[in-house]
């Protein structure tokens, strides 16, 4: 799995951080979260685990989901 499969599916996943505008705390949190269990699952190797930064820019609200149907 790439960094940016992974992003693409957490954020589908996670729709609710968008539409709910969390803090970026919390969004890294559930973030790492998920990336360890992709580590877990074999899904994706320790040395992306360790690498992948969170998607989330600091300081910045979450920008407003684009919804595909």
């Amino acid at each position: 799995m790439t960094y940016r499969d992974a992003v693409r599916e957490f954020k589908r996943q996670n729709i609710n951080l968008w539409i709910n505008q969390v803090d970026y705390w919390t969004a890294w949190e559930i973030w790492d979260a998920y990336i360890d269990s992709l580590c877990k699952s074999g899904q994706i190797t320790e040395k992306q685990y360790m690498n992948w930064a969170t998607p989330f820019p600091y300081g910045k609200p979450l920008p407003k989901p684009r919804l595909v149907y």
